[in-house]
């Protein structure tokens, strides 16, 4: 049972690197679509003032909309 807990808390681990590197590299690229593949097709953002689904915080970020 602990080497099935163990591989699933590697994947989870692998899963949020992932998402982080797409994030930081969609920013630093301004590359919309690097940038939503961070996200779930359903997130919602709350950042700052922003409230609002992913893909509008996604390009607004990109466009520099949103600082």
């Amino acid at each position: 049972m602990a080497k099935i807990q163990n591989i699933e808390t590697l994947l989870a681990e692998q899963a949020i690197r992932k998402a982080v590197t797409y994030y930081s590299r969609g920013c630093d690229r301004c590359d919309v679509d690097i940038f939503k593949m961070a996200f779930h097709d359903d997130a919602e953002v709350k950042y700052g003032t922003y409230d609002g689904h992913y893909e509008k915080f996604c390009e607004d970020i990109v466009e520099g909309n949103l600082t």
